[in-house]
């Protein structure tokens, strides 16, 4: 009985359950059908997409175009609002979106005043791909820049510019934009990319390029009297007003112009005393005498203050150039200048707890974290040098290298630089190899880096298979562009004809300054023909104007024998005392450059003063300055163009 009463009980609960869930049912409210929502029309996403673009929201109205495009069935409907989207993703620099979305544009279906806009946007999606070419050819189906956006066609002509390290251009372009620009400050800004823009070309370019437009013209001649009296200015402020006299309505009369007068008077600080430690006895005595003339000669040669000067001999001695700067401090010295070598470089840096007068070192450390805040390092660094050369190859489009260069520390500090600065330029080392410099026959590894060993055992493969000599001509690798070689001018006059003999004479060589020994000597370098360089400016002709008993003539007059040998150390050391009182400047402003005798002159956040060097080639056995190249439609060409178009709409006379 009590199982079944348990049994009974138990249905009994679960029947009070199932009636009680089902009276809750019933008394439950009948759920209502939602109402249908009606789906966005694609007029209504696309005017979301204006208004949130409108807010600078792009990321957000690009995906609203898109989705408008996804709505619409009409396909100029979809090709408008699919280019809307393309430009939002360019403004927040999605390039894949904006390539996706630009794909499903058919530019026939374009209305007119908003076709232009096509070509802009895929200007700036192959720009992201750094093919300016392919970009700059899309601008050119505009003829000009379209009604309306000027502003944006002159921004993208000037960065296209800029790919191409053409500056002029740039300059050209960021000109033509002010017309555009409503605020001042915008305007400010600009003149200031218009500077820096010219800033960075050489003199010698400047000086020989002639613009057409006035206003070019103008900023040009402020940037080459800006460099010209820049450590001068006695003679800048009368430069300055002359040129405000020739040019009363340029946009560069006022502020720039001033800017350029009141940074150079309030921070020019010339010091009372200065010193010179270089080793005038022992070993390098040669070249502390070169330094020290190049000092003398700056000294002789300036209008402004002239500090008392003291040399003192450090005979190349770690151990004495520690004790010539305490000296030097003690007779109340108010800058430094040297030491000259690396190893009284180093000790004084091991030794001096803290330097109370600045001092300009003339070497570099192998550790630049190392270097003291109160010391700056201005040297003729052969790895940067190496670095520069591998810029340049880049720049002339060397996607593969091979290296040769000398078996010694040396060859591997220059080597190591150019690999490194190549690669990171995107650049392929294909191959590297070492040579003796006490040889003369390189055949072995100007063979290595050509692959003719690999060629030759083709060969032999061949004519073991066929049993018979079939003819023969060596081949060389034909996977690079050019080939780098570290070499002193008795080993590259030895190694540019081995080269051509292995079939390399249709392959580029580049190197450092040390290929060039610093004196024209063109029945010996007449081997050298051909070769690619990066050297100072002074060295190459390609300085802009030099104070008068500056010039490389007026320097060899004085000191022939120097300047055979050691042309580069007395540039060094006219460099060196010119700047010392514009160092302060250096330090608070970083973007600051000076047209020095060795490079156009930088100062790096490791206080170490990077040098802009200049490429030259040989021909006919002479160093030639290469002016930069100059590619693609210029400005000139351009502007020019479009001066002819308004001419024809009787817009201009």
């Amino acid at each position: 009985m009590f199982i079944k009463r348990t049994v009974n009980s138990s249905r009994i609960a679960g029947a009070a359950i199932l009636l009680a869930l089902l009276g809750l049912s019933a008394c439950a409210p009948t759920p209502t059908e939602p109402e249908p929502v009606e789906p966005e029309q694609p007029q209504e996403i696309e005017e979301k997409a204006k208004k949130t673009a409108q807010e600078e929201d792009y990321k957000r109205a690009a995906e609203l175009f898109d989705a408008a495009a996804d709505s619409y069935t009409d396909p100029d409907h979809v090709s408008r609002v699919l280019l809307f989207a393309a430009e939002n993703w360019v403004k927040v620099d999605d390039i894949d979106a904006a390539t996706s979305s630009i794909a499903g544009v058919n530019p026939n279906r374009l209305e007119d005043d908003i076709a232009p806009r096509f070509w802009l946007v895929r200007a700036n999606i192959l720009l992201s791909h750094d093919q300016a070419r392919s970009a700059a050819q899309q601008l050119d189906f505009l003829y000009g820049p379209p009604e309306g956006l000027e502003k944006e066609y002159y921004v993208l002509r000037s960065r296209i510019a800029e790919h191409n390290n053409d500056y002029i251009d740039k300059a050209g372009y960021l000109i033509k934009l002010e017309d555009f620009l409503q605020e001042a400050e915008e305007r400010k800004d600009n003149r200031e990319l218009i500077w820096q823009s010219l800033n960075e070309l050489p003199s010698q370019a400047l000086q020989e390029f002639h613009a057409r437009d006035e206003i070019l013209s103008g900023w040009i001649e402020l940037v080459l009297i800006s460099r010209q009296y820049q450590l001068e200015p006695p003679q800048l402020e009368q430069a300055i007003e002359d040129w405000q006299e020739d040019y009363p309505d340029h946009p560069g009369n006022r502020e720039k112009a001033q800017s350029i007068l009141s940074q150079l008077e309030d921070r020019y600080e010339v010091p009372g005393q200065l010193a010179l430690l270089l080793p005038l006895s022992g070993e390098f005595a040669a070249a502390g005498e070169a330094i020290r003339e190049g000092v003398l000669a700056a000294y002789y040669s300036s209008d402004f203050d002239h500090p008392a000067v003291t040399v003192y001999d450090t005979a190349g001695d770690p151990e004495r150039a520690v004790k010539a700067y305490r000296t030097a401090v003690g007779d109340g010295a108010q800058h430094i200048i040297g030491p000259l070598t690396k190893e009284e470089l180093e000790r004084l840096i091991a030794d001096i707890d803290q330097f109370d007068v600045p001092i300009l070192a003339l070497n570099s450390s192998d550790e630049p974290s190392a270097i003291p805040d109160n010391m700056i390092q201005f040297s003729l660094s052969p790895e940067r040098e190496a670095k520069q050369a591998a810029l340049q190859a880049r720049q002339r489009g060397w996607e593969a290298v091979v290296s040769l260069t000398s078996d010694n520390s040396w060859g591997e500090r220059v080597s190591s630089a150019f690999a490194e600065a190549f690669e990171e330029a995107g650049g392929i080392i294909a191959q590297s190899a070492n040579y003796d410099p006490a040889e003369t026959d390189f055949s072995n590894p100007i063979r290595e880096i050509l692959n003719l060993n690999v060629s030759q055992q083709r060969f032999r493969q061949i004519n073991n298979l066929l049993g018979t000599a079939p003819q023969y001509q060596p081949r060389r690798r034909a996977d690079i562009d050019g080939i780098f070689i570290a070499a002193f001018p008795e080993q590259a006059r030895l190694i540019r004809p081995q080269l051509e003999y292995h079939h390399a004479q249709n392959l580029p060589v580049m190197a450092t300054s040390h290929v060039y020994g610093g004196a024209p000597d063109p029945e010996r370098d007449r081997d050298l023909d051909g070769i690619i360089f990066v050297d100072a400016p002074w060295l190459v002709g390609a300085t802009g104007a030099i104070p008068q008993g500056l010039t490389h003539s007026e320097i060899k007059n004085h000191w022939q024998q120097l300047m055979e040998r050691h042309s580069r150390l007395i540039a060094l050391g006219i460099d060196a005392y010119r700047i010392v009182p514009y160092l302060d400047v250096m330090r608070e402003n970083p973007d600051e450059r000076l047209d020095g005798l060795t490079g156009q002159l930088y100062l790096s956040d490791a206080n170490i003063i990077n040098r802009g060097l200049v490429s030259a080639r040989f021909v006919r056995g002479n160093p030639v300055f290469e002016m930069p190249t100059r590619e693609g439609s210029t400005y000139e060409e351009i502007t020019a163009t479009e001066s002819d178009e308004k001419r024809e709409r009787g817009e201009g006379s």
